[in-house]
């Protein structure tokens, strides 16, 4: 099977081909995305994109966040109101390999802090601070450090390994469940601090 990285974000494919990844870019189709758990996510996408597609989700879980995981790209904009709280980075791969689609998933604990990089991170990476160290994900970036913190590092390692988490069918193509709303404006914020935060 030729894989191919189904994205149009050359940001996600320069850091895989940086992390080692062999499959070569293509652009895929901007899709709607299942409101729904991450490997359903990264299953609906590379059954739409057809055998041989590997697609990512990015989700960040923070506590006391009712608006979190899956809509996290909803949320980035008021991260700042979370400073203090833990929160889980969890990205998956789904890998169309013709029959059925191979999910990898990895997952790095953490701490939200105010934004490190001034506006200039991509996604949420100026405000997670990953478990074991004191800097963010920019800082990390830009000290060249990166691959040491990166879950997306970690979730093609897997994926090279073929460390399966589950499969999902190619049938998730013709999902008809409830879609992200990309409507959300005002995310309520909840300042109390649950120690039993799980994901």
């Amino acid at each position: 099977m030729d894989y191919f990285l189904a994205t149009s974000n050359k940001e996600k494919i320069s850091q895989y081909h940086k992390f080692g990844c062999p499959y070569p870019g293509h652009g895929g189709p901007d899709l709607p995305e299942p409101d729904s758990d991450i490997a359903t996510i990264v299953g609906y996408k590379s059954a739409v994109n057809g055998p041989g597609a590997v697609t990512e989700d990015t989700c960040l879980h923070i506590e006391n966040c009712e608006y979190n995981g899956n809509l996290i790209r909803f949320i980035e904009k008021n991260l700042h109101a979370y400073e203090g709280h833990k929160a889980v980075c969890e990205i998956a791969l789904g890998r169309h390999n013709g029959k059925e689609i191979e999910v990898f998933i990895a997952r790095m604990p953490g701490i939200i802090v105010p934004d490190s990089s001034d506006g200039q991170a991509y996604g949420f990476d100026g405000f997670f601070v990953p478990e074991g160290t004191d800097k963010t994900l920019w800082e990390h970036i830009q000290e060249g450090n990166h691959a040491l913190y990166s879950v997306r590092r970690m979730v093609l390692d897997k994926m090279m390994a073929n460390d399966i988490d589950c499969v999902k069918s190619v049938e998730l193509k013709d999902w008809n469940g409830p879609w992200q709303n990309d409507e959300i404006e005002d995310i309520p914020v909840v300042k109390k601090v649950n120690s039993d935060f799980v994901i």
